[in-house]
Parts: structure tokens; sequence; C-alpha cells
């Protein structure tokens, strides 16, 4: 917090202790401003209230002095409505005499409430008097929850009203003013406590409201700042990530007939799976929280999401020694929902089921209850106690029981991320979303959406989005063909050497757009051009993929890049470049090489 910013501890303290010191500015702009709100209803006391006394007045004497008070108290409405309309004109930056121009006009106001008096002094009126005296302590009382945030015009106004009555009590009441001026000095004194415990209460209020809406900021600008850290970081935390993909891959592909290597190169691919994952949660969550999500509704074809589960996770529940199916409904489950988000969803939960449960198996299904389709996702695991069930959803939480399967990487499993993935996930896509658990028996975790008509013509493209999740464990054969791989961090060019040359891809390396441009003029004619789209060379890796594709129209493009959205990835796209996003997924990459070289 800035260190002139009214700290609500400090306020309050000084409020108690000096409780007619004038508070910080901002906390005086706003005193000022819940009083000028109340001073309408003084208008109104100023316009209402003489012509009811004038009216209990009239079979008197004085009715031409009691006619001119009735005139003056509509005078003093009009100045009063005067400066109220001034006041808020200047509100959003008072000046310091507005407060002495307040006194004044109260001090002015309390004569006026009490000319009665001294124009009634001889007067038997006894009903009059005591209807004069009652809305005199009104009017007094009633400024103590509005004036009393300006003390300096509360006692000006007070104090003449109660002096005035006092003094004429004598008079007015020959034989029991003492009993009416201790009446009214008991009056004045509660009246008086009262406006300054008003006053404290508010400048108590106002200072927690102000202390409250700089630290809810300064909470906003923590959150902005690290999204946005965690936005502009995400090129450089996927590359390593990238690179001990592509590393691990080529090790496997290298030595994975060795019976004392495999083991241990297999438990390294699912430790660099695991990270991918949490990486990917993470920023996937970051992303989300930044704000807001523009979501991309299409009608879906949820068996052909389904279908993507056993290939995307069959390899690791295998591994798990876990029994993974997938069952639908025989009729066309057909969604209206944004594909990335629901996939994004429902692969986190399958991925949380088998990364928890450490023997049985994980059964994926889709059904169609009460008109909303259900997909459920149901484990074996150690299952959750019902208040765990509670705050799962939250970021960074996981049950107290809720260890990683035996034969799961540990690091994976050290933050949950991944349901509060889901959580967001499913409040963008408007589906409700919820788990039932048993303990020692296992979960289930739920989807509910509504259905959606079948398209009239299916895109499958869009009922199956790009794969982003954990690649399958297929076999990947041998290729033979050329490729310029522009690449300038060293540590993942070196793992694309690696992988490359595994798979018998004969490649040359660059890293930027003179040096990529070198090998083409040496005679180098390769199948496949892949690019990363951020070179520290400053060059931008689209346009140098287009000037090379336009040296080489047969060879294959691939944009690869960390970011999760550039203006050049829809430009890519329009023009059949392949976009992949690091981590690259061997699989996939492979799938292009082998088009492109055959």
């Amino acid at each position: 917090m800035p260190a002139d910013a009214p700290c609500p501890t400090t306020a309050t303290t000084a409020s108690a202790a000096a409780p007619d010191a004038l508070p910080p500015p901002e906390l005086q702009r706003r005193l000022l401003a819940i009083a000028a709100g109340h001073v309408p209803l003084s208008i109104l006391a100023l316009l209402v209230l003489p012509p009811l006394l004038w009216w209990l007045h009239r079979q008197y004497g004085t009715a031409p002095l009691m006619n001119a008070w009735v005139g003056l108290m509509w005078a003093l409405a009009g100045v009063m409505a005067a400066m109220l309309r001034r006041l808020r004109a200047e509100l959003p930056r008072p000046g310091p005499h507005w407060p002495r121009r307040l006194a004044w006009l109260a001090l002015c106001v309390g004569l006026g409430w009490t000319l009665p008096v001294p124009i009634t002094l001889h007067a038997p009126m006894p009903q009059f008097h005591l209807t004069l005296y009652a809305a005199l302590c009104a009017v007094v009382s009633s400024g103590a929850t509005y004036m009393g945030l300006l003390p300096v015009a509360f006692r000006a106004f007070a104090l003449t009203v109660l002096a005035v009555a006092m003094l004429g009590a004598p008079w007015i009441f020959p034989g029991d003013w003492p009993f009416i001026a201790g009446a009214l000095l008991l009056f004045g004194a509660i009246t008086l406590r009262h406006a300054r415990q008003n006053r404290r209460f508010m400048a108590r209020q106002l200072a927690l409201e102000e202390g409250y809406r700089r630290m809810s900021e300064q909470a906003t600008r923590a959150l902005q700042e690290k999204n946005h850290f965690l936005n502009a970081a995400s090129h450089d935390l996927r590359q390593p990530v990238h690179a001990l993909g592509l590393a691990v891959e080529a090790a496997l592909h290298q030595h994975g007939a060795d019976e004392r290597l495999r083991p241990l190169l297999a438990h390294l691919r699912q430790c660099t799976r695991a990270i991918q994952f949490m990486l990917a949660s993470l920023l996937d969550l970051s992303r989300i929280e930044a704000g807001p999500y523009e979501a991309r509704p299409q009608i879906l074809d949820v068996r052909a999401l389904l279908d993507e589960v056993p290939s995307l996770f069959g390899a690791q529940a295998h591994q798990q020694g876990l029994d993974l199916r997938v069952r639908a409904t025989r009729q066309a489950l057909h969604l209206r929902a944004d594909p990335a988000l629901l996939r994004q969803a429902l692969f986190n939960l399958v991925q949380n089921a088998i990364r928890y449960t450490p023997r049985g198996g994980v059964r994926v299904t889709a059904r169609v209850r009460q008109g909303q389709a259900l997909l459920q996702v149901w484990d074996t695991g150690v299952g959750m106690a019902e208040a765990e069930q509670a705050r799962l959803f939250q970021p960074f939480q996981r049950g107290a029981g809720h260890a990683p399967a035996a034969h799961g990487p540990p690091a994976s499993a050290a933050y949950g991320l991944g349901l509060a993935v889901v959580a967001r996930c499913a409040a963008l896509l408007g589906a409700r979303h919820g788990v039932r658990s048993v303990p020692g028996r296992g979960s289930c975790f739920w989807l509910s959406l509504p259905l959606a008509g079948a398209p009239a013509a299916p895109d499958e493209a869009a009922c199956v989005p790009a794969a982003s999740a954990p690649a399958a464990d297929v076999p990947l054969h041998q290729l033979h063909g050329r490729c310029l791989v522009v690449e300038d961090d060293p540590a993942a060019r070196h793992a694309w050497q690696a992988l490359l040359d595994a798979w018998g891809v004969q490649a040359r390396f660059a890293d930027s757009h003179a040096t990529a441009h070198q090998h083409l003029d040496a005679g180098f004619a390769p199948h496949a051009l892949v690019c990363d789209v951020r070179l520290r060379s400053g060059d931008n890796g689209w346009h140098l993929l287009q000037s090379l594709a336009r040296r080489c129209p047969d060879a294959g493009c691939l944009l690869v890049s960390g970011d999760l959205d550039a203006p050049e990835f829809a430009e890519a796209g329009d023009h059949g470049c392949l976009v992949l996003h690091k981590p690259v997924a061997p699989a996939a990459l492979h799938l292009a090489l082998r088009a492109w070289m055959r």
C-alpha cells in the first residue's frame, strides 16, 4: 500500500482519539458527500413543518409575525437548495471553504427554527409551545444523523436551537421551566454524543472501504501481472520441456531395444509427459483467468471425442496395469460447445483418474440423462471423503488421501491444477460438473451439458479438435528424406538433431534468415521446412518460412511455436501450413514428416 494511503487501522485510531480532527482529504470528500445526500430532507422539513406550526398558531394575535417566519424558512430552504446544487458540482474536488459555509448556514437555520420562541414568548399557547419544543427536538435529533458528519456545522445548529429554547423556557413554561431546562440539557448531551459516535462509525466504515478498495486493486494488479508474466514466459517455459521431449524420444528410438534401458527410458518418457501436461494445465489456467475467454461453440459429436481417449491414454494406462474402457450410448450424441474447452475438461479428468488409480481400471462413459449429455469418468482409485470433495476443484487442492499411483510420476502430483482447469472450462461452457466418491472404492467425475441437434453437414475437423494431450505410444518407423530446421535455442536444436538422426532424416539447422538461405544456396533441397515463430535474431518465423517455401515449393511447411495464440497462426493455416505448439508431440511430428517424405 502506498505510504500516503489512509490505512484502515490508522484512520480508525485517529478518529477514535480525536473525533473532531479532520480526516484525510478523500474521507472528507466522502463524509461531505454523505451529508449532502441528506440535505434534501432538511429542505423538505423547512418547507413542511413551518406551515403546520402556522396552522396551529392561526387563532392567536401574532399571525403576521408567524407569516413572516414561514416566508423566512422558505427562503432558507431556497438558499440551501442553491448551495446543495453548487456543492454537488464541486464534490469531486471540494474546496476548504465548504465546512465554514455550511457552519454559517447551519447557524442561520438554527436561528430560523427558534424564531417562534421569541415571537410567542408572552402568549399563553401551551399546545402550540409543546408542539414547537417537540419539533425543535426532532429537528436537532434528525440533524445529528447527517450534520454530525460535519461537527462544526452540527454544533452551530444544535447549540443555537437548544440555547434559544432554554432561554425562552422561563417565560413560556413559568412553573415547569427547571424541568424543561434539565430535559433540554440531557437531550443536548445525548444528541451530541450520538452525533460524535455516528461520525466515528462512518469514518471507520469509509476508512475500511477505502482500504479494501486499495487492497482489491493491488490484488487485481498482482493477478494481472502474474498472468501477464506467465503468458509472456510461455515460450521460455515450454522451450526446455519441448527439447526434453524430443531428446527422450530420440533416446527411446535409439536404445529402446536394450532390455536394461527400456524400463528407465519408458519411465523417463512418462515423467516428461507428466511435466508437459502439468505445464499445459498451469498455462491454460492462467490463460482462462487472465480475462474474458471468447468461446467458439460448435456442434460436436461426443462419440468422436471419446474415440480419442484410448489412443491418447491407452499406453499410459497399460503401463500402470490399468484397464481403460470407453463406452457411449448407441444413439448419436451431439453437443454445442467450444471443442477446445470440452476436450481440455474431459481429458484432464481422464488424466487425473489414471494418475491416481493404483489398481483396477478407468471407464469413460457418455449417456443421456433428462435431456442432458452426461460425460462420466469412473475410477477404482483411493476415493475421498465428502469433506474433501467440496474443495477439490479449487486451484492447488487435492484430497488428503489422494496419492499418485505407484507407477505414476510423483512430480506430476505435487499440485492439483488439472481439476481447477476442469472447473474453469465447465464454467465457460455453461456446464455442470461434480464428483461422487467413496473412500477406498473409487470416484466418478462428471460433466453435464445440454444436447444439440445433429449438424446438417458434420465437419470432422470441428468434431475432433487438434491434439494437445499426451500422445499415444505408437511405433515410429524410419523416414527417408531431408529437413531444414530453423531453431535458435541450442538445447532444442540438439534435441531436434538427435531425434531426426534417430529417424533417419538428413537435417540441416539454421538460427536466422541468412543461415537458412545459405543452406539452400549450397544446394540442400529439403522435403520439409520447420521454423520456430520467435527467433532471437529478430526475424519473424512465419515470414522466414514463407521466403523458404517460395524457393522450395514442393516442401511441406511446419510452424512451431511456444505461444498459445498469435496472428501468424490463422494466416499460416490459410496457406496450408501446419502449426504445432510446444512441446511438440513426437508422434504428430513423425506423422507430418512421413506424409511429406514419401
